[in-house]
């Protein structure tokens, strides 16, 4: 007898716990496996991170071990607030338009059970980080996604939205850089989404937990918020856990407008306690310190990015090199019947585990994400193995 939800049992598995299970199995067989599959950090955190958090472990000046407050630490909200202000030139009000959260992927899936009841229509990005459209299905609402194209950049295009789709949606989710395309926008994409948001009284979810994994020298991605009156109808999203490398401390943040973050509290009030005090004022210090530690991170995966493109294209698979995030988002070479045969297939015979682009929705079929979450010397043997498995070389024409 089932006893699941109904928004549990027509939500499909996710596609990494789907991935990690292929892996344990063949480990257990003894494979060698190089996962590439999700995107987990291989590097620890800064030395100066790990300190800070040490430090404030050892302060007994401060109650760390007890239950924090629902609305996070005060410091940790000003921190918040103050790298708003320097960062993006926008003020925020550590009072009422920020909140802690254990992660941008918790934050934004209860954001959506705060405001979506079941048959809202929710707009996502497709391809996109797979949890949206978890999160939208847990809540009950109807997904509609929007395709990102290659030749446009994998930009939103709002006029390809049809206007029934735009009557029906009560929120739209917005993710640059993207996750997995690394695609990037400026603020006059912004500008735009903005206007079409507030034509179609929509909020719009900005996740910007790639913003300082930006891989060209210099470059810097905006924030939403940035625009003119987006608090109006906006809550942004970020997240330490790729930008630090700091995953397993699950900690992020939420800011925008005053009353969707108050929704989100009142949920998560009622849910959890939120994140270890020592962690929130740790994550505080982080986030004012030094940028070498992001910077010393984006030289890291530019190099990895470089360097697994160029021995991929030796193999024969012609391999975009995206300009942001910690990915490989691509095309799959040709002769394969779907991104997840092909993944199944170069598993099977190399080891080497990707995340097929079905998984991140319809659009993404066809494509690959590669994490570039092992060393060098581990990404050199992934290009042996896949030049040595011959499952990208192109094609010989037929014979006349």
């Amino acid at each position: 007898m089932s006893r699941a939800a109904e928004r549990i049992a027509v939500t499909k598995p996710y596609i990494f716990q789907t991935l990690h299970e292929m892996k344990l199995e063949a480990v257990a067989r003894g494979v060698d496996v190089i996962d590439l599959g999700v995107g987990n950090p291989d590097q620890r955190p800064d030395p100066e991170i790990i300190r800070a958090l040490h430090e404030e472990l050892d302060d007994e000046r401060v109650a760390n071990h007890s239950y924090p407050p629902y609305a996070g630490l005060p410091e940790f909200r000003d921190a918040i607030a103050t790298w708003y202000r320097r960062r993006f030139d926008v003020a925020v009000d550590p009072g009422k338009e920020v909140l802690p959260l254990v992660g941008t992927k918790e934050g934004l899936g209860h954001l959506l059970l705060a405001v979506i009841d079941p048959g809202d229509a929710v707009l996502v990005p497709s391809p996109a980080y797979p949890a949206y459209i978890g999160a939208a299905t847990v809540a009950q609402a109807e997904v509609v996604e929007m395709p990102l194209r290659e030749e446009t950049g994998f930009r939103i295009e709002v006029d390809r939205i049809s206007e029934s789709d735009a009557r029906r949606a009560k929120l739209m989710i917005v993710n640059y850089p993207g996750n997995p395309t690394g695609a990037c926008c400026d603020l006059a994409h912004y500008r735009e989404i903005h206007e079409f948001a507030r034509a179609h009284d929509l909020i719009v979810a900005s996740d910007i937990a790639y913003a300082d994994l930006t891989l060209d020298p210099g470059a810097l991605a905006p924030s939403f918020l940035e625009v003119p009156g987006a608090k109006e109808l906006a809550v942004e999203f970020y997240s330490f856990s790729k930008t630090y490398s700091m995953a397993g401390w699950r900690v992020g943040f939420a800011a925008g407008n005053a009353e969707l973050v108050r929704l989100l509290l009142k949920l998560k009030s009622n849910l959890d306690f939120g994140v270890f005090p020592a962690i929130q004022r740790a994550a505080a210090r982080t986030l004012l310190g030094s940028r070498r530690p992001i910077d010393d991170l984006c030289e890291t995966y530019r190099r990895r990015r470089d360097l697994l493109a160029a021995g991929l294209r030796e193999a024969g698979w012609d391999v975009a090199a995206p300009e942001a995030s910690m990915y490989l988002w691509t095309r799959i070479p040709p002769g394969h019947e779907s991104s997840f045969a092909f993944v199944r297939a170069l598993f099977e015979k190399t080891g080497v585990l990707l995340s097929p682009g079905s998984g991140f929705g319809e659009a993404g079929e066809g494509f690959v994400r590669v994490s570039l979450v092992v060393g060098e010397a581990r990404l050199r043997e992934v290009a042996r193995r896949v030049r040595e498995s011959g499952l990208c070389a192109p094609r010989a024409a037929p014979a006349a």
